[in-house]
Formats: structure tokens, C-alpha cells, sequence
């Protein structure tokens, strides 16, 4: 595959605990830049379709760092990952990913990313209750209408801030 296709590939694919298999025959440098050029343009992507909660400071600092997280910020966007996965049936991939993050980073650095899914879902489940399970047609509406889309976007402004920005 080459790197430019990955990298595209990459920057599509909403779970980010599935970049391993989305690169898996690709190994070595050729995969590290693949995944150094992908993670800015996925954040920045993620962040634009409302798909990760991190505290607006945070989205500011990220946007000024050309979307180059530090590790903080990582911690940060696991954690909002995680936090989503609040079904019975999403514990087996909430396991799939402590396992990789412990895997990568180790024990302590997980334990943060959870402490920090916490923090971070009530705002993923004031979003949810207010914005996101409106139904299909409040949704195709909010996309169409700059007064409910507004709206929309003033609700989860103040979702998000709701996360802590540290």
C-alpha cells in the first residue's frame, strides 16, 4: 500500500484502536510515518465532526500545535474514546484497548486514560441526551438549519466544557 493511501485510510477510520490491522502489512518506517502524518489530520477531523470530547482549552492548544497532541493530550483523546464505550456490549473492546494502551504505555498510563474516561463522561452523556440521540430527522434538520445547527453546536460547546482541561 502506499504511504499516501495509508495515511488516508488512516485518517477515515473513526477507531483509533484499529489502526493496527488498517496497517498491518505495513511495517517499519514506512508505517510510523504513515501514522505520524495521519494522527494531526485524524484529530483535527475527529474534533471538526464532533466525535471527540476534549475541553474547548484543549482544542485551542491542539489547533495552535497544528494538531501535534503531546502526551497529555493523548491521555486526553484515549480517554474520550473509552468513555463511549458505556454499553454491555462495548466491555470487550474497552478491554481490547486497555490492552493495547497498557501494551504501548504501560500500567500507570492506562490507569490515567480510565481515571481521566470518568471525568469525561458526563459530558458524553450530556451530549448524548441532548444531541446525538435526537432522532435521524432532528439530526438531517440540525444539518440543514443554521438555527438548530447552531444550537447544536452551543449545546455541545457546553458539553465539552464540562471535561477537565488538565
Amino acid at each position: 500500500m502506499h504511504s499516501s493511501a495509508l495515511v488516508k485510510l488512516l485518517v477515515s477510520t473513526d477507531e483509533l484502536q484499529n489502526w493496527g490491522l488498517v496497517a498491518e502489512f505495513v511495517r517499519g518506517k514506512e508505517r510510523r510515518d504513515a501514522f505520524d502524518k495521519a494522527v494531526p489530520l485524524w484529530i483535527e477531523r475527529m474534533v471538526g465532526e464532533w466525535k471527540l470530547f476534549l475541553h474547548p482549552d484543549i482544542v485551542k492548544d491542539l489547533r495552535d500545535r497544528e494538531w501535534d497532541p503531546t502526551d497529555i493530550h493523548r491521555r486526553m483523546i484515549w480517554a474520550s474514546i473509552v468513555c463511549k464505550l458505556d454499553r454491555p456490549e462495548d466491555k470487550a473492546e474497552k478491554d481490547r484497548i486497555k490492552t493495547l494502551l497498557k501494551k504501548k504505555y504501560g500500567h500507570d498510563w492506562w490507569e490515567d486514560v480510565y481515571r481521566r474516561a470518568g471525568k469525561v463522561y458526563p459530558a458524553w452523556c450530556r451530549a448524548k441526551k441532548n444531541i446525538f440521540y435526537d432522532g435521524a430527522g432532528v439530526q438531517m434538520m440540525a444539518a440543514h438549519s443554521s438555527v438548530l445547527g447552531l444550537a447544536f453546536a452551543e449545546e455541545f460547546e457546553r458539553a465539552l466544557r464540562m471535561v477537565p482541561a488538565t
